[in-house]
């Protein structure tokens, strides 16, 4: 089988987008990248995994480095009950859907898989994201990522409340 990162150039090579790969020390969490690569912190996008309970759908959800993933809008986009959406363990993305941890990026490389990007994630002017492997992060402009996935576009962070 072709790895992760080979599928994900490819995806976007179909597309015709535009991409740019940073090599980097392995890195697993934000504050690893921090540390390790922190040159490559500007424009990033972290992507949460959730699976629907009762189907086989997952959904891979993007946001800026700092946003969390708000649930309630997140099911309102989709079109379910808040109660349905249950994160994917990190075991599970790697083991069925084939990212590293620390890998996992907005791409939809399996027919069960669907992509939101958050609206600020568009609005910015490129996006560093995973590439599928812990030690290889994507450069490239939002829309092509979201031309690539097919991906929706809302806003599902949490709102810093007053």
């Amino acid at each position: 089988m072709t790895d992760i990162h080979t599928r994900i150039l490819a995806l976007l090579d179909r597309a015709h987008s535009p991409y740019r790969v940073h090599e980097h020390p392995p890195v697993r969490t934000i504050d690893e990248a921090r540390v390790l690569a922190p040159h490559l912190l500007d424009g990033l996008v972290k992507t949460i995994a959730f699976e629907l309970d009762g189907t086989s759908r997952v959904v891979l959800a993007a946001v800026t480095l700092d946003a969390q993933v708000d649930y309630a809008a997140l099911a309102r986009c989709l079109g379910v009950n808040r109660r349905a959406l249950r994160l994917l363990p990190a075991a599970r993305v790697e083991a069925e859907l084939g990212f590293e941890v620390g890998g996992l990026g907005p791409f939809a490389l399996d027919e069960r898989c669907e992509v939101v990007l958050d609206d600020a994630v568009i609005a910015q002017p490129w996006l560093r994201c995973g590439a599928g492997l812990r030690t290889r992060t994507l450069e490239l402009a939002p829309e092509d990522a979201r031309r690539a996935s097919d991906a929706r576009v809302a806003p599902i962070p949490k709102r810093a409340t007053v």
